[in-house]
Order: C-alpha cells, then sequence, then structure tokens
C-alpha cells in the first residue's frame, strides 16, 4: 500500500494515516471504486490553501481517483458527500458490517448466506438494531461437528431415519438481505448523498 505525500511537506502522523484508512475500509473511498491499492491520502481543501493536516480535510483516494480530483474531473461536494457519510458510517457500523452492506446492494434481491451463531449476530448487532438487514432462517439440517472427546454418534430411530449426537451444535446458515430502510441508506451512500446520522440509527 502506497500513501504518497509530496516532498516538502511535513509528514501526515502515523495515527491520522491509520485512522484515515480505517475510517475508508483500506480501500479507496469513492463507493463505486473501492479499489483496495494504491492508496494516496488527499486534501479535500487544497493543501496550498490550508497549510495542515487535519482528519475532517482528508480522504483516502485510490491513485486513479485522486489523479481525477486533482484535475477536477470529481467533484469537490462529492468528495465533501463521501468524507461526511464515511464519518456517519464509520462511526456507527464495523467494517464487516459496511462490507455486507455493500455486497448486498450491490446483489440487489439476491440474499447473502451466512452462518447461524451467536458471532454472526456479534459482528452485525448494529445492522440489526437499526432494521437496516433482514435475516431469515429457512428450513435447514441440523450441522455438527466431531470435536475431541465429544464424536458424532448416528443411531437409526424406530421411523428409519439417522440421528446425530454428540459433537458440536454449529447452528446452520441463515440468508440476509436489506431491509427497505437498509437499501435507501445503500443508496445514498453509493449515489454519495448526505446521510443524516439519524437516518443510520
Amino acid at each position: 500500500m502506497v500513501l504518497f505525500m509530496p516532498q516538502g511537506r511535513p509528514a501526515i502522523p502515523a495515527q491520522m494515516k491509520r485512522d484515515l484508512l480505517a475510517e475508508a475500509g483500506y480501500r479507496c473511498s469513492i463507493p463505486a471504486c473501492r479499489i483496495p491499492e494504491p492508496l494516496e491520502l488527499e486534501h479535500i481543501d487544497d493543501w496550498a490553501k490550508v497549510r495542515e493536516h487535519r482528519f475532517e480535510n482528508m480522504i483516502v483516494l485510490c491513485r486513479n481517483c485522486h489523479h481525477l480530483f486533482k484535475a477536477k474531473r470529481i467533484d469537490k461536494r462529492f468528495i465533501r458527500h463521501i468524507k461526511a457519510n464515511l464519518a456517519v458510517l464509520s462511526g456507527r457500523y464495523s467494517e464487516i458490517e459496511r462490507r455486507l452492506v455493500e455486497m448486498l446492494y450491490e446483489r440487489g434481491d439476491e440474499s447473502v448466506m451466512l452462518d447461524a451463531n451467536d458471532l454472526t449476530h456479534l459482528s452485525m448487532r448494529n445492522l440489526l438494531r437499526d432494521g437496516l438487514v433482514a435475516v431469515i432462517r429457512p428450513p435447514q439440517i441440523e450441522t455438527r461437528i466431531s470435536v475431541p472427546g465429544n464424536p458424532i454418534r448416528t443411531r437409526t430411530g424406530a421411523d428409519g431415519a439417522a440421528y446425530a449426537s454428540g459433537g458440536r451444535y454449529t447452528g446452520g446458515y441463515e440468508l440476509w438481505n436489506l431491509t427497505g430502510a437498509g437499501r435507501e441508506l445503500a443508496k445514498r451512500w453509493f449515489s454519495a448523498e448526505l446521510i443524516s446520522p439519524d437516518s443510520a440509527e
């Protein structure tokens, strides 16, 4: 990952670099791009004007988007909206939650299958709490894995079906999709329309 800084400027503090990268999800901040490298840090209001590194005035762009922004082929207002949306989204949702919203939005009405377990729900807790995703538990076969000291044992029941015991229950899977509110939030994010903090809660 290359983080370009022209000569003659003071170095961007290491913590600020880390914070900017985390805010952008270690990819280009422009939702339609999201290229992971090479990445460059850009001042929204030009360095020559502000002469300082402020988190609120900096954004992570891939080399191509950076070039387009400098050539004024990407509008500064558009970049400001993206930065404002990143502040709202990264302040509320984890990187994995934001990536799930991206994936679901790109797939349209197609659901994503995820493991049905507490860790998945914990990882997506804010999306669930805010009603931005819907979870469907389809009928499924119980899934078990063998663990040391507790192997899977099977038996045939009176009805002729096989039954398992022992091992560890893994929980099967669930289908996840965006709700109407989740789709609206994603639409605003991907079109760089401002997202109010209230609409993300």
